[in-house]
């Protein structure tokens, strides 16, 4: 994998900080955000947040396929599962998906080697350009202004990636989807950064 897969960017996002903005504007590549809990029955918490309650109801109306299917192609609620030898893997279930439920309907997830399996087929339809993430963006903006910089408790963390066709992966970890989508959605200010920081839980390296 590290003959595909450059060693990552990481960098710390804080609710104004416009520079990560401008640097995954400017970035060619798909676009994904991650979000992480502990285990799966922490994932029905999202439910007991009304802005994420809001954004859920949003992407299952039949009148927002096209929202749904932006969210389905870079969103993903990730936690820790058990493969059939006992051993852990994590899944990638789409955040469209997700249910009032302890237990998830995985039909449509990926575990861990059968995601990157996906992100390295080049016909994969995985991960969103930046005028399609900006549309997404669009939705989460809406659906969120409510979300606590914190994002609400709940037992999870997230993060933002971009992938380039080189491999080189660039990543930002976040809080909140509120203050994810009001520093990304903006136009990108020239010049293209180069030399970005490379920060790790909030340490500089």
């Amino acid at each position: 994998m590290s003959d595909i897969f450059n060693v990552p960017q990481l960098l710390q996002q804080t609710p104004d900080d416009r520079t990560v903005g401008d640097l995954f504007a400017n970035l060619k590549g798909r676009n994904f955000i991650f979000e992480f809990k502990r285990n799966e029955h922490q994932v029905k918490s999202e439910f007991g947040k009304p802005q994420r309650t809001k954004l859920l109801e949003e992407l299952s109306k039949s009148t927002a396929e096209e929202a749904a299917e932006l969210s389905c192609g870079c969103h993903f609620m990730c936690f820790p599962s058990p493969l059939e030898d006992s051993t852990m893997t994590l899944l990638f279930m789409p955040y469209a998906f997700i249910r009032d439920k302890t237990s998830q309907d995985r039909k449509d997830s990926r575990d861990l080697s059968g995601f990157c399996e996906a992100l390295l087929n080049p016909k994969s339809e995985l991960g969103l350009r930046y005028e399609q993430f900006s549309h997404y963006l669009d939705v989460l903006a809406r659906c969120t202004a409510n979300d606590p910089p914190d994002g609400g408790g709940g037992g999870g963390m997230g993060a933002i990636m971009n992938i380039l066709g080189s491999g080189e992966i660039t990543v930002v970890e976040v809080d909140s989807l509120r203050v994810l989508a009001r520093t990304l959605d903006h136009e990108p200010q020239p010049p293209t950064p180069t030399n970005a920081r490379t920060m790790s839980r909030g340490f500089e390296r």
